[in-house]
């Protein structure tokens, strides 16, 4: 049976920072009001032990003091918009003069509500936010809604919800990375990635999507460890310094992604609603606490900037309609 427990920490500011522990024997998550942040997913070791499987600071606080998206929910528009434009609308340009991750005021870096219910076999922490019209430069009011769904059978599934009284975008994800290792390996060289894809989105120096869509055999095998796709001398992997790409999924294949490691003798298979998955492994990273290529995040979503390339789709929301969206999560 899934037990639910919570830790409330009081800030200066006068929030609340709480975290939020739902586990059975076998399975354990964390979750955070501040980010709607997925603060960890805990499994058993061949001795028993947790081990957490994504990427955390040390503390709580740790999450105030910098935008790390560790495990954050993002949006309103997860990844990048070029110079912030859409149409008319100018958004906050917060990476040189692109948007990034919904611009200065996000959904990682604010305060959500939340609420428990639970079912026979799951427990769901549902967090919500009113984000006002003009934050982060968007239009129109957003009420947004993230259901963390845990499972008793070792299952994770996140579900986007929001409605505007405007014509806005929205295409939020979650950004946690991954290492299956539970931090006994500091890279992801030894995890093995199969996509359910046929077809990836080249990139330009500033990481947006040139428009091109390439069959994916020119970026990488079907399944590929990742340590060679990190050793690749492609253009591109090398000018990214490693993945983060968006490749485009295809229909009705489950899972859409398996991350793999056998040393652990772990396995991650994931289903989404959404048409494209962003892989990034962790390039950027530098510092002592977390180094390069130290973990992979895996951010489902609709393509990336996609409403400059109309033939892809789009992040638009119309007024009035219901926004949803899922990632599913199997360990």
């Amino acid at each position: 049976m899934l037990t639910v427990s919570t830790k409330d920490e009081e800030i200066t500011s006068g929030e609340k920072l709480i975290e939020y522990t739902i586990q059975n024997e076998k399975f354990k998550v964390r979750l955070l009001n501040y980010g709607a942040t997925l603060r960890a997913i805990e499994l058993p070791n061949e001795a028993g032990v947790f081990e957490n499987i994504i990427l955390a600071h040390a503390n709580n606080q740790d999450y105030l003091k910098e935008r790390s998206f560790l495990g954050a929910s993002v949006g309103r528009v997860a990844g990048r918009i070029k110079k912030g434009e859409w149409g008319t609308v100018q958004l906050d340009q917060n990476e040189g003069v692109n948007h990034l991750h919904g611009g200065d005021i996000g959904f990682d870096n604010v305060y959500w509500e939340a609420t428990i219910s639970r079912k026979k076999e799951s427990v769901t922490v549902s967090f919500t936010h009113f984000f006002a019209s003009g934050v982060g430069g968007y239009p129109g009011n957003l009420k947004m809604t993230i259901h963390y769904v845990i499972y008793e059978t070792k299952e994770l599934k996140i579900i986007f919800e929001g409605v505007t009284d405007q014509k806005t975008l929205l295409n939020p994800t979650n950004h946690a990375y991954f290492n299956l290792s539970g931090g006994k390996e500091p890279t992801i060289a030894s995890h093995e990635l199969f996509l359910a894809s046929d077809f990836y989105l080249p990139l330009e120096a500033d990481h947006l999507p040139t428009g091109e869509v390439l069959k994916k055999i020119k970026l990488l095998e079907q399944a590929e460890l990742l340590g060679n796709i990190l050793k690749s001398s492609h253009l591109e992997i090398y000018q990214e310094d490693g993945l983060n790409h968006a490749f485009l999924l295809k229909k009705g294949v489950k899972p859409s992604v398996i991350l793999s490691h056998t040393q652990s003798n772990r396995k991650l298979k994931i289903t989404t609603s959404y048409p494209s998955v962003v892989c990034y492994t962790g390039n950027h990273f530098s510092d002592d606490d977390f180094g390069k290529h130290i973990a992979i995040a895996l951010e489902f979503q609709k393509v990336p900037d996609v409403d400059h390339f109309d033939y892809l789709g789009s992040h638009i929301l119309n007024k009035e309609t219901k926004y949803s969206e899922f990632i599913h999560y199997v360990f």
